[in-house]
């Protein structure tokens, strides 16, 4: 299921080819063993790659009890791996907020991940503190509440995306939010199927979507047609309903400044300008 809010008829099919095939590859969904019922989803990730190494990035907390006693699955095309690496995260208590984690994967789970997967090179990131006001952000991820079973008995989850606005500094100020570390997206009223077209109000709770990607996609246009490139600028971490619908995330810089410090790996940002790619018959 993707959604948007927002957004422009005219640009409908590009925004639905950059999600449906550039933004869901590189995002997972996470399971937790429910016994004795099975597999439980549990939060989301993002697959990263950097000098070879391969990384899963997700938000602290979905991870925090991972153990060899609660060991945390990602579903494959042959069946559910089970999450094996080293991890470093923040302490959320002390951090004032900041809710991330990453685990750089072992080599041993590496086939089975790539087989259904594409990690994303770290020049697909972006720091990008000062949000714009547009509708040009998307968070894609697997909310708990996609979720069914089939006649076979099956569990089936699907992804959902959304576009959505950065939220105004009354909301930042109503929340204890600090700019500096937190991005709050507002997320009310009703999005668009976009496979359908159907017009739907949003559901009333997003777990699951912790841990997900925040992406800034931008759309340009010239004499040949339609081009787009797109960024990932955060990770989400939690939501909120009151006076105030949101979603809020982690800025992207705190996980460069934590992966550059791993073994000493390097990063090195591209322009957007550089690689707008064309959308063909636009």
């Amino acid at each position: 299921m993707f959604e948007k809010i927002n957004t422009s008829k005219e640009v409908d099919r590009i925004f639905d080819y950059v999600m449906s095939t550039k933004l869901a590859p590189h995002t997972c969904q996470i399971f937790e063993m429910d016994k004795p019922k099975g597999m439980k989803p549990y939060g989301s990730g993002v697959m990263v790659i950097l000098n070879e190494n391969h990384f899963l990035l997700t938000a602290s907390h979905v991870v925090e009890d991972w153990s060899n006693e609660h060991q945390l699955f990602i579903k494959s095309r042959r069946g559910y791996v089970s999450i094996v690496g080293n991890m470093s995260q923040t302490d959320i208590d002390k951090s004032e907020g900041v809710d991330l984690a990453f685990i750089k994967l072992d080599d041993e789970i590496l086939p089975e991940i790539k087989a259904g997967y594409k990690f994303l090179p770290i020049s697909k990131f972006r720091r990008h503190v000062n949000l714009v006001d547009a509708a040009q952000y998307c968070v894609i991820g697997y909310p708990e509440i996609n979720k069914k079973i089939d006649a076979k008995g099956v569990m089936q989850t699907g992804t959902s995306a959304y576009f959505v606005a950065p939220s105004k500094q009354n909301v930042y100020d109503h929340y204890k939010l600090k700019k500096r570390n937190h991005i709050s997206l507002d997320f009310k009223g009703k999005g668009m199927d976009i496979r359908t077209g159907e017009s739907k109000k949003l559901k009333g709770h997003h777990y699951g979507l912790s841990g997900c990607g925040l992406w800034l996609v931008l759309i340009g246009k010239n004499h040949k047609g339609y081009s787009y490139d797109y960024r990932l600028i955060g990770i989400m971490t939690d939501f909120r309903r009151g006076k105030y619908d949101c979603l809020f995330g982690n800025h992207i810089e705190f996980i460069l400044t934590a992966l550059k410090a791993f073994k000493h790996l390097n990063y090195k940002e591209i322009p957007v300008a550089d690689v707008y790619t064309p959308i063909e018959n636009s």
